[in-house]
């Protein structure tokens, strides 16, 4: 639990621009996918995009 409190930073705060980026990149996978941009699959192209950018380490 100390490798938490040695590594833990402040994200950034969260911009129209970040959400907008965010949708057009959700809207072009669903194009390339040729999958209908209904909202569950917008949401699924979301949590793809997020999780794909996030940093994750395990361990020490």
């Amino acid at each position: 639990m100390l490798w938490l409190l040695k590594r833990k930073q402040m994200a950034q705060n969260i911009t129209w621009g970040d959400l907008k980026k965010l949708d057009e990149d959700a809207s072009n996978m669903m194009q390339h996918m040729v999958t209908e941009p209904n909202p569950v699959n917008t949401f699924l192209a979301y949590l793809a995009i997020v999780a794909s950018n996030s940093k994750v380490k395990w361990g020490k």
